[in-house]
């Protein structure tokens, strides 16, 4: 905006202040806008911004006074008002609705798509839950004085667009870090206090600032000693109006969300930063031996906060919805950080022939971790080792040909092999029990002339056994030929 049209601005706010009535729904006298507007201060100050509206819609109803002294409700605002035709001209760049202007924001295009955004105005009805340009505007001007007000519009309304970053936030469970640790650049991972509930929630209200706080208040338990996840990536301006070719396409948000080249992962749409996350997160539960799993919080813009404030957390769910069994959390430095970039540059590669075949053994691994009894971990394990030691196309002698190649993959001498071999005949033999009976036997015994050892304790070996096995192939860098290898 020129000078000129700033010192418009800041006159007709000033003017909307001067006209305001506020009425709290409890009671029937007005409140002093001096009172409102501290009110607004305290809560901006312990919620963020995104509590503004929230205050607004539920509590308080704005109304202006007229000149014959009647109070009209701020929502049903006309087209003749002039703050109003002000907010039009500056945003008409943006404009996507002539009838009931509506405003594309770079929120609701990487969430949503190119569909309906926020509005300028309520037309009627009561304040409903949706965000107005207009009365947020106004809050501003309350809050944080009118001269805030109208730098934020400016900011916001520049035809050039303002790029923001937007941050993707989740919370990982199954490892605890001491210190903050970037796996590449624009993604870290940030320790949250285990033993401080001030601290914990200040970490937490910091790095999600639009995480609804209801949610956040009762399940407080569910972050603390926990992970947070963050991702930061350039995108779209505050306001948006994406060029008429792409409606005409229907290009997918997934396809534009992001464009990152500087980068060392370079992250073109929210679906590679969703690969991303499943595939570096299973590599390092294979190198902290853990079951790492990542709850997704929200996508988040900072620079969308002062004129877009409700959706300025996007995308956000309830914890309550995803609860697993209880999983012992393991501790990740940068070395193992290091190990699990490493791995993950492996699966990543294009040029890799492992990373599908490999798929279904990791993530049954994984599963392993996590099943609910014994016969189930023994499924998903017999799953995973079958996916790596028994080739689609033998069909016969399965139990001969899972343990030989086993032994030979990850034997070292004669003698470890023949240890090896009754392991995995034992794997295989409680992986069927586990198929065709839906049980296991409380025992299992391994090799002859020893006692039976207990199931829940030969488990674990057999996880381990089988995550040796895709690490070993990890660290080649392939699958073996098992004919060249047993024939050595």
């Amino acid at each position: 905006m020129t000078d000129e049209r700033k010192q418009e601005l800041t006159q007709l706010l000033n003017e909307a202040i001067n006209k305001l009535c506020i009425l709290y729904k409890y009671g029937s006298l007005p409140i002093p806008i001096d009172v409102y507007r501290k009110y607004l201060e305290e809560r901006w100050e312990f919620y963020g911004v995104d509590y503004l509206s929230f205050t607004f819609d539920t509590h308080f109803t704005i109304f202006i006074v007229g000149e014959d002294g009647d109070l009209k409700p701020f929502y049903k605002i006309d087209s003749n008002s002039k703050l109003l035709t002000f907010i039009l001209e500056e945003l008409a760049p943006f404009i996507r609705n002539g009838n009931i202007p509506e405003i594309s924001t770079g929120s609701y295009i990487v969430e949503s798509g190119f569909t309906d955004g926020s509005r300028i105005f309520c037309t009627g009805g009561g304040i409903s839950q949706q965000h107005h340009i207009l009365d947020r505007l106004l809050h501003i001007a309350l809050v944080r004085g009118v001269d805030e007000a109208v730098s934020a519009f400016d900011r916001s309304c520049c035809p050039e667009g303002v790029h923001g970053f937007f941050q993707y936030v989740a919370l990982v469970d199954g490892i605890k870090i001491e210190k903050e640790i970037n796996i590449f650049e624009g993604v870290k991972l940030i320790p949250l206090s285990s033993l401080n509930v001030t601290k914990t929630t200040d970490e937490v209200l910091r790095y999600l600032p639009g995480f609804p706080y209801d949610t956040y208040r009762h399940q407080k338990d569910s972050f603390f000693g926990k992970t947070l996840l963050i991702i930061d990536q350039p995108g779209f301006s505050i306001f948006h109006k994406p060029p008429e070719h792409l409606f005409e396409s229907r290009t997918q948000v997934s396809d534009l969300a992001f464009q990152v080249e500087e980068h060392a992962v370079k992250f073109r749409n929210r679906k590679e930063i969703n690969a991303f996350i499943k595939s570096f997160f299973q590599v390092l539960s294979l190198v902290c031996n853990s079951s790492v799993y990542v709850y997704h919080l929200g996508w988040f813009l900072a620079e969308d906060r002062s004129l877009h404030g409700k959706s300025n957390a996007i995308g956000t769910r309830s914890l309550f919805w995803e609860r697993r069994p209880l999983v012992s959390s393991t501790m990740a430095g940068q070395t193992e950080i290091d190990k699990a970039k490493r791995y993950y540059n492996i699966l990543d590669n294009p040029n890799s022939s492992i990373a599908e075949r490999l798929q279904i053994p990791i993530g049954r691994w994984i599963k392993s971790k996590t099943s609910a009894n014994s016969v189930d971990r023994m499924i998903d394990l017999g799953i995973a080792l079958e996916g790596i030691y028994l080739p689609a196309e033998n069909i016969e002698q399965l139990s001969f040909q899972f343990r030989l190649c086993a032994s030979w993959h990850l034997g070292k001498n004669q003698a470890d092999r023949q240890k090896l071999i009754a392991e995995f005949k034992a794997i295989y033999s409680l992986r069927s029990k586990a198929v065709h009976n839906g049980e296991v036997p409380p025992t299992v015994k391994i090799r002859k002339g020893e006692k039976p050892m207990p199931t829940s304790e030969f488990i674990p070996r057999a996880q381990d056994l089988c995550r040796d096995s895709i690490i070993k192939i990890l660290e080649d860098g392939e699958f073996p030929d098992w004919n060249d290898l047993i024939l050595g």
